[in-house]
């Protein structure tokens, strides 16, 4: 009240949706979404020349002196999502993120709600967005959250946490007929041609599932941009989203939450291979452990073993 600066906010009157980067290219924070900077004269110009809602701005810290106001209307999109953007080195450019509506013949069996994206060279020209992934009918694509593998990516591989939006009470053909109307599923994605399009990996099957009924997180999921390792637990990623224990278009409150995976649940092989057996030597005394995993694959180990006492006999495997 009253204009007080005793709070946290950093950016008033910013809609829905606003995405925030730093930018190694520029060494400034970046941001993109429904932005409304300090410096309204220059949004208002923007306006004016471009129309639409959608915007770029910039800051030096990322707090504060949110300038360099851009609208970014040329992508054609109303941005009705989490918004993301990020800078590619490989490509040497900036790619943004955002929703897109087709209402036409194809909404029958992908739905309305469509990921796009659009490409800039200096963050504040754009191309039109497009069309990059889609869902099912009733069981919409809503957003796409794009980010590098912590390690061995190569050029244009992304990995990417997908919101869907079930809008029926009968679910999707590829979860379950009994879903919850107004529930939002997060799914694990691939692209290869750098967010150009998008594989679904496991169609249907939650990548950060929901909690319980009445827990926090039990009908909504949006993940947060650009998950990282752990500082304090090496091979450990962390998922940040935002949680809600209501439907997506109806009574519920948010929650900040936090979802773990080992760096390995982000590895997979697809294709032809060999498989490659070697011999091991058995310990004396020892304790094999079959261990199989969903998808085919197979670990043997040795979980205990003796040796003899000065190194003779048996060694351990």
């Amino acid at each position: 009240p009253n204009h007080s600066k005793a709070n946290n906010i950093v950016l008033a009157n910013a809609a829905l949706g606003n995405g925030v980067f730093y930018d190694t290219n520029s060494g400034l924070f970046r941001q993109f979404g429904h932005s409304v900077c300090e410096a309204a004269s220059e949004m208002e110009t923007a306006h004016a020349r471009h129309g639409g809602t959608l915007a770029v701005s910039s800051s030096a810290d990322g707090i504060s002196n949110w300038t360099q106001c851009t609208s970014a209307a040329t992508m054609d999109c109303e941005g009705d999502t989490t918004n993301n953007a990020l800078w590619d080195g490989d490509a040497q450019r900036y790619f943004a993120f955002t929703r897109i509506d087709n209402g036409g013949a194809s909404a029958k069996t992908l739905g309305t709600r469509r990921e796009a994206r659009s490409v800039s060279a200096d963050f504040r020209t754009w191309s039109k967005a497009e069309e990059v992934l889609h869902g099912e009918a009733d069981y919409e694509a809503y957003a796409a959250v794009p980010f590098k593998p912590p390690v061995g990516a190569r050029p244009g591989f992304y990995l990417g946490l997908g919101m869907f939006y079930n809008i029926t009470a009968g679910g999707s053909t590829a979860w379950n007929t009994s879903a919850d109307r107004g529930k939002v599923y997060c799914e694990l994605l691939r692209s290869t041609t750098y967010g150009a399009n998008w594989t679904r990996l496991a169609p249907g099957q939650p990548f950060i599932p929901h909690g319980g009924a009445g827990s926090l997180d039990s009908h909504t999921t949006y993940a947060a941009a650009r998950p990282f390792e752990s500082p304090d637990a090496p091979g450990t990623m962390l998922f940040y989203y935002a949680g809600g224990n209501g439907p997506h278009s109806g009574p519920r409150r948010n929650f900040m939450m936090l979802a773990t995976a080992p760096t390995s649940a982000l590895a997979g092989y697809v294709g032809p291979g060999v498989v490659l057996t070697h011999a091991v030597q058995a310990c004396e005394g020892g304790r094999w452990l079959v261990h199989h995993t969903a998808g085919g694959s197979v670990r043997v180990a040795v979980t205990s073993s003796t040796r003899t006492a000065g190194g003779g006999g048996p060694g351990q495997v």
